[in-house]
C-alpha cells in the first residue's frame, strides 16, 4: 500500500511539472507574441512620423519654390510694368511729334492753296488787261485814239506794274498770317520764306507774259 502512494505522489509530480513546463513555455511564447506586436506598432508608427516628417518637409520646399517662382513673377511682372509705360512713354512722344508733323503739314497745305488762288486771280487780271490792250489797239488803228502805238503798250505796261504791286500786298498780308499760324503753333516763322521766294518766280514770270502779249498786241 505503501508502495502504491509512493508512486502516485511519482506520477503527480511529473504530470505536475510537466503541465508547469508547458505553461510556463505558452506564457514565454504569448510574451514574446506581445513584445513583437509591439516592436511592430512602434516600427510602423515610426514609420509613419518620419514619413509625415518627409512631406512636411517637401510641402515647405514645394511652397518656398512657389514663394520664388511667385517672386520672379512678380518681378517680371514689374519689369514688363516699367518696360510697358516705357514704350508707352516713347510712343506717347512720337505720337506727339507725328501730330506736330502733320500739324505743319496741314498749315503748309492750307497756305499754298491760299497762294495759288491769289496768283490764279493775277493771272485772271493780265488776261482781262490783255483783252482790253487789243480793244483799244483796234480803236487806235481806226484813229479814235489820240495816242500813239508805243504810248498806248508803255500806258498797259504801268497798269501791269501796278497789279503786281497790288498783288504784293495780298501777298504779304496772307504771308503775314502764315508767320503767325506758324509762331502760335510752336514752329519757325522762317518755314514761311519758301512761299515767298515760289511767289517773287512766279511773279517775274506772269509780268514777262504780261508785257510780252501787250506788245504783240496787233
Amino acid at each position: 500500500m505503501k508502495k502504491w502512494s509512493i508512486i502516485t505522489i511519482i506520477i503527480a509530480t511529473i504530470a505536475l511539472v510537466a503541465f508547469g513546463n508547458t505553461y510556463w513555455q505558452n506564457e514565454l511564447d504569448r510574451q514574446a507574441s506581445e513584445a513583437s506586436t509591439m516592436l511592430e506598432s512602434d516600427r510602423a508608427s515610426n514609420d509613419t512620423e518620419l514619413e509625415s516628417e518627409r512631406f512636411t518637409d517637401d510641402d515647405a520646399e514645394s511652397n518656398d519654390g512657389d514663394q520664388t517662382e511667385e517672386s520672379e513673377t512678380d518681378s517680371s511682372d514689374s519689369s514688363d510694368s516699367s518696360d510697358s509705360s516705357s514704350n508707352e512713354g516713347q510712343a506717347s512722344t512720337e505720337s506727339e511729334s507725328e501730330s506736330n508733323t502733320k500739324e505743319l503739314v496741314d498749315i503748309e497745305e492750307t497756305y499754298f492753296q491760299r497762294f495759288e488762288e491769289l496768283a490764279a486771280e493775277e493771272y485772271e487780271r493780265v488776261d482781262t488787261l490783255v483783252s482790253e490792250m487789243t480793244q483799244d489797239y483796234e480803236l487806235l488803228q481806226a484813229g479814235e485814239l489820240d495816242k500813239t502805238e508805243s504810248e498806248l503798250q508803255a500806258d498797259y505796261i504801268d497798269i501791269v506794274d501796278q497789279y503786281e504791286n497790288e498783288a504784293d500786298e495780298r501777298f504779304d498780308a496772307v504771308y503775314t498770317e502764315l508767320e503767325n499760324t506758324l509762331e502760335e503753333n510752336d514752329y519757325d516763322a522762317a518755314k514761311a520764306q519758301e512761299f515767298r521766294n515760289i511767289y517773287e518766280t512766279e511773279k517775274d514770270e506772269r509780268r514777262r507774259q504780261a508785257v510780252e502779249q501787250i506788245l504783240e498786241v496787233r
